[in-house]
């Protein structure tokens, strides 16, 4: 699910975690999510077209198509007039031991006409 929404001068997007977090990649095979195009609903997979019909993961160009352990997502905000600046933090979120409480990394940047930067890479509880 994606939402956009205007705020002042500014369209902000967030995409809510992709797969859910709710679903427990730890029931999947060897632990890990598994995106599916067809009927295999097993514990731990998920529907492909989260990915495939999302127009954030589009536009960004990111898919998953092969068994994962993290669910993902994405924030941008972006100047709604004009060639500005945009910041987004990409964010993957793993539960290895199945508690809920999920490890975090997040990467955070900023483009503009002058380039990119990318803040150093956020981890928050790496073997959750």
């Amino acid at each position: 699910m994606c939402a956009r929404i205007r705020l002042g001068a500014f369209w902000v997007e967030r995409l809510e975690a992709t797969p859910d977090v709710g679903l427990d990649c730890t029931l999947g095979p060897e632990g890990r999510c598994v995106p599916n195009m067809g009927g295999d609903w097993a514990a731990g997979h998920y529907g492909s077209t989260l990915w495939t019909d999302n127009p954030m993961w589009i536009g960004v160009g990111f898919e998953k198509t092969k068994p994962h352990s993290f669910h993902y997502n994405f924030t941008m905000v972006n100047e709604f007039d004009g060639y500005g600046a945009c910041q987004f933090t990409a964010a993957a979120f793993g539960n290895f031991d199945a508690d809920y409480i999920f490890s975090t990394y997040e990467l955070r940047g900023s483009i503009d006409e002058n380039g990119s930067i990318l803040q150093p890479l956020f981890i928050d509880k790496p073997y959750e």
